[in-house]
């Protein structure tokens, strides 16, 4: 009778343990602050995973798009994510990306560059102890005097890579740059295009997602450039 009593009890424990790795848990140990690892490499996606399992941030597109992202993670770690439309606020049809995350912070999966151009991307969670400058920025462009011209938009993914675009600088259209971030803020990025204008950009980003001490300039202009990361929530 001890016995069985026994068995009974481990046998509940079993199923108590089990369940107890289940929905909730799963869900938790995925949630944070994530920036793409990879991403076609010209693209730089920042996202939030709630504990609940909701995902919201934004995917800019060095080409000149910046996109809100919506999505979820589900007890089992599966991850959907979608773009959504920046006048309806409602996801695009066909913009769905599928992966997995590990639990561990890092999250892969496929999504698509065009019809059938299915291409795989990589996630990394992020905290201000490992990686204080990942995410989408936005910058005022700013003549030497001080008077906005136009606006910069660029991401730093989880390598420290910069992938960004410039409107409005004087004597161009807009202009597609990359660079890089230094452990300690400095942030440089050139022209992407060899036929495009040169345009160089630089500047300090501070730990709290600020930019400072920022300048631009072309084989003709020069000028001020000041901004901040976009918060998520």
């Amino acid at each position: 009778m001890i016995v069985r009593l026994c068995l009974v009890l481990a046998s509940l424990w079993l199923v108590l343990l089990i369940g107890g790795c289940g929905s909730g848990s799963s869900k938790a140990e995925n949630s944070g602050e994530y920036v793409s690892k990879s991403w076609h490499d010209d693209t730089v996606a920042h996202l939030l995973v709630k504990p609940t399992g909701e995902v919201s941030g934004y995917l800019l597109v060095m080409y000149g798009w910046v996109y809100e992202m919506t999505g979820s993670v589900s007890a089992s770690g599966v991850l959907t994510l979608s773009v959504k439309d920046p006048v309806t606020h409602q996801p695009v049809p066909g913009t769905t990306s599928t992966g997995l995350c590990d639990g561990a912070g890092s999250c892969t999966g496929t999504t698509y560059a065009g019809i059938n151009q299915p291409f795989q991307f990589v996630l990394a969670r992020v905290s201000p102890q490992n990686n204080s400058f990942a995410g989408i920025y936005n910058a005022t462009v700013a003549l030497d005097d001080g008077t906005p011209c136009g606006t910069s938009w660029f991401g730093i993914d989880a390598n420290g890579k910069v992938y960004g675009f410039e409107d409005g600088m004087p004597m161009t259209d807009r202009v597609t740059v990359t660079g890089d971030v230094t452990v300690t803020g400095e942030m440089t990025a050139t022209t992407f295009y060899s036929q495009s204008p040169q345009v160089t950009m630089s500047g300090k980003i501070s730990g709290d997602g600020a930019l400072s001490s920022g300048a631009w300039s072309t084989s003709s202009f020069m000028g001020k450039l000041s901004g901040t990361r976009l918060p998520i929530n």
